[in-house]
């Protein structure tokens, strides 16, 4: 989880595979509100409402979920998007997905 004191804890999770469109991108950090991705549509702009496609491994499965939501920085540096109305079990998800990685580590 990132240090960083946001509303939402951030999640640098590299289990998870994100597709913005057709374009593999690589998650920066993800929380419950939000996800900052790497690569993907340089031409989107703030507002734009998109779909992010993730791969979430959950009990030895691959599970689809589809976040919605709208870009609120595109830059150089990644794309930042606020989820259009997040699922309350996703917080969970993503703090079992946390624990499990790095647990993997040691």
């Amino acid at each position: 989880m990132s240090d960083e004191h946001r509303g939402s804890p951030r999640y640098n999770l590299s289990s998870i595979v994100a597709m913005l469109g057709d374009k593999e991108c690589e998650i920066v950090d993800v929380s419950p509100t939000g996800i900052f991705l790497k690569g993907g549509d340089s031409s989107l702009e703030r507002g734009d409402v998109v779909s992010v496609d993730l791969s979430v491994p959950l009990m030895n499965h691959i599970v689809p979920v589809r976040v919605d939501g709208f870009v609120i920085r595109s830059d150089e540096k990644g794309i930042a998007i606020d989820y259009a109305k997040p699922a309350q079990t996703w917080s969970h998800v993503l703090r079992i997905l946390d624990i499990k990685e790095h647990q993997d580590d040691q």
